[in-house]
């Protein structure tokens, strides 16, 4: 009897493994948050006699959302992951890294080798906090796991710092996704210096004003911090911009700002720096009950600003002296090793007219100082002794090599503090801070100084890469191709 046939068993299937999960995206990560609607909130109430905000998140997940397109201009994708280079970080610490409030004072502008020792100092610090990141394996910038261990004034100030570059970085990716490119950085450390009339009791000052190529205005107001203290910060932060702002040259007139953008930095330790930006745009509905707070700039002002801070910063990079050696390169280019190696330029006509700038910045300010002491008009005599004992504060603090220089000998003598006593009495229709630069010709004299985009592009075409500050520096990563020695740097 023939025994029955098995059936061929079936093959075992093979044990199937899920997928791995795919890899983090390249870059850090940036959100952009508007409005859902023209009726949603944008600023929160605090719980009576409360000081923080109930369920800050909640509240803005309730009223906003994100947008990957810029609500203004082209209206072209906004990058949420940019991939940043060396390069783009140092020159976002050197514009928004740091700004101190009493940077500038007439003593300080008058003095070039305190300044650059201030710029020395600031420049430690910054280095202190750049050494906190690195890029992880998917070039991201990444906060080192011993933040940590390290005491709280440090975290501080790590935040605060990394708020501000976050910031710049946020300002570049939102101006370009709406077809424009930013043409210079105003920290409130050097606009509220320019302002037509400003009352620091009464007005609000965000950290940026930024201006585009295109002449449009944008408002930035910067925080940074935890991750799971962000919702907080960035409804303090909006509650600072709860104004209708205007911005621009006195000249042409303050126009609205095309947008106002808080920008929160999240700083943890062993985690990616992770940026959130919200823009609460202008409508109908929600402007006719905000004030209004307009910044009529004194242009001479600011750029003459900008030109100082650039000659200061150079000189605290490169260690060059505050003497200048006449010469026909119309750039000045030194290398440093401060920020992990760098190329700096500068024009030289900066150096060349350095004496000019100072002179004409520390007396605007100087006149300020003595108006803003002077408590009674009643008493002229008191004003005029004031601006008297700054005038000889900034006779004692020019440098040794300039007090017997005559080319700019005027802006030094006795008849300018009459001009300035006779402008603090006069009535007119123009401020006396607006007087002041007019007098010292602050307009006439930055023109011919500053920068311009035909300038920009020599040098690149000669140094083949790089980035420009707001006030003029040229800055390239020194792991970038390097002119051979003996080459001529000069453009």
């Amino acid at each position: 009897m023939s025994k029955p046939k098995k059936t061929a068993s079936k093959p075992k299937k093979a044990l199937l493994l899920p997928p791995p999960p795919p890899p983090p995206p390249q870059g850090n990560p940036f959100t952009y948050y508007v409005p859902k609607s023209a009726t949603s909130l944008t600023v929160a109430t605090k719980p009576t006699g409360s000081a923080a905000y109930k369920k800050p998140l909640g509240f803005i997940h309730a009223n906003f959302k994100t947008t990957s397109v810029a609500p203004f201009g082209a209206k072209t994708t906004l990058a949420g992951h940019p991939v940043i280079n060396k390069q783009d970080v140092k020159r976002a610490a050197l514009e928004g890294g740091y700004g101190p409030q009493s940077m500038w004072t007439s003593r300080l502008a008058m003095s070039a080798a305190e300044a650059a020792e201030l710029q020395r100092f600031l420049f430690s610090r910054l280095e202190s906090v750049i050494c906190c990141v690195q890029k992880d394996i998917n070039d991201a910038w990444t906060i080192l796991p011993f933040l940590r261990h390290v005491e709280a004034s440090d975290k501080n100030l790590l935040s605060f710092t990394l708020g501000g570059i976050g910031t710049f970085l946020t300002a570049q990716n939102w101006l370009a996704a709406g077809g424009q490119q930013l043409e210079f950085c105003l920290h409130k450390s050097i606009y509220t210096k320019a302002l037509i009339k400003f009352d620091s009791a009464k007005n609000k000052s965000p950290d940026y004003l930024i201006q585009s190529k295109k002449k449009h205005w944008h408002v930035f107001e910067s925080k940074g911090g935890r991750s799971d203290d962000r919702g907080q910060r960035i409804l303090e932060g909006l509650e600072q911009l709860d104004y209708q702002f205007s911005v621009g040259w006195k000249h042409s007139r303050p126009k609205p700002a095309t947008t106002s953008v808080c920008v929160h930095t999240s700083v943890d330790a062993n985690r990616r720096l992770e940026i959130m930006a919200v823009d609460p745009p202008e409508n109908d509905v929600i402007e006719k009950d905000r004030p209004r707070q307009s910044f009529a700039l004194i242009e001479g002002v600011c750029k003459l600003l900008l030109i100082l801070k650039t000659i200061d910063q150079f000189r605290a990079l490169t260690g060059i002296a505050d003497t200048f050696a006449e010469s026909d390169q119309e750039w000045t280019f030194e290398k440093t090793n401060r920020f992990g190696e760098l190329v700096v330029g500068m024009p030289t006509r900066y150096l060349r007219y350095e004496y000019g700038v100072r002179a004409r910045v520390a007396i605007y300010l100087a006149a300020d100082e003595a108006a803003s002491d002077y408590h009674s008009k009643g008493n002229r005599q008191s004003f005029w002794r004031l601006l008297r004992e700054k005038m000889e504060s900034l006779d004692r603090a020019l440098p040794p090599h300039l007090q017997n220089d005559n080319a700019e000998r005027e802006m030094g003598s006795s008849f300018i503090v009459n001009d300035i006593f006779r402008i603090f009495f006069d009535e007119g229709n123009r401020s006396f801070r607006e007087r002041c630069a007019s007098r010292l010709q602050m307009t006439e004299y930055w023109r011919p100084l500053w920068v311009t985009e035909v300038d920009k592009r020599t040098v690149l075409t000669a140094e083949h890469t790089g980035v420009f500050t707001s006030g003029g520096m040229y800055i390239r990563h020194d792991g970038n191709p390097t002119p051979a020695p003996g080459d001529d740097e000069s453009v």
